[in-house]
């Protein structure tokens, strides 16, 4: 869920940067990176990506076709590196 609204702050940045709404687009950006900070902090440790927080605050770390949302989150990387990844998870 953190992925998909870090997509949609994404988006809403170009947009207001295209129509010169310079304002939003930094306002925005601050909250983006605000979440992202929290989302490395929370769902992802040494390179396996959680897919939810239990109620303990203990991260679930199955591996579920939502996770492929968090992919443009990141640095971009090689398919080895991505397929390394994915099967030590």
């Amino acid at each position: 869920m953190q992925a998909l609204w870090i997509g949609q702050l994404d988006a809403g940045i170009t947009l207001a940067n295209r129509l010169g709404d310079t304002v939003s687009g930094q306002r925005w950006l601050a909250q983006r990176e605000r979440l992202l900070g929290a989302f490395l902090r929370h769902f992802i440790q040494d390179g396996v990506v959680a897919d939810h927080l239990n109620p303990d605050g203990s991260r679930d770390v199955k591996v579920r076709p939502n996770q492929l949302f968090t992919a443009p989150s990141f640095p971009p990387r090689s398919g080895a590196e991505w397929s390394e990844q994915s099967w030590r998870s």
